[in-house]
């Protein structure tokens, strides 16, 4: 993944959840991308602001609950890191 490549040094722990369309989203470093591992296709999305995001300077992330009342939209929630 040219992700990896983009990342070093900070891209040995990556914060990845698992969509609702089966693809990831990753966060490497910061930045950010949607992975399709069944295309083998990057989607980038805008570079995280002001701060690493993974190892070593971790933030706390989660995905809000996926229900029927949020129309089972994905929402990714990363919080902190190191400035």
């Amino acid at each position: 993944m040219s992700l990896l490549e983009r990342t070093l040094p900070a891209n040995l722990y990556p914060i990845t959840h698992l969509l609702p369309t089966g693809q990831l989203i990753l966060n490497l470093n910061n930045n950010a991308t949607i992975y399709d591992h069944v295309a083998n296709q990057e989607y980038l999305l805008p570079n995280v602001p002001r701060a690493v995001r993974t190892y070593p300077a971790s933030a706390a992330n989660f995905m809000w609950p996926l229900t029927v009342a949020n129309k089972w939209l994905a929402t990714v929630m990363y919080c902190g890191g190191c400035v």
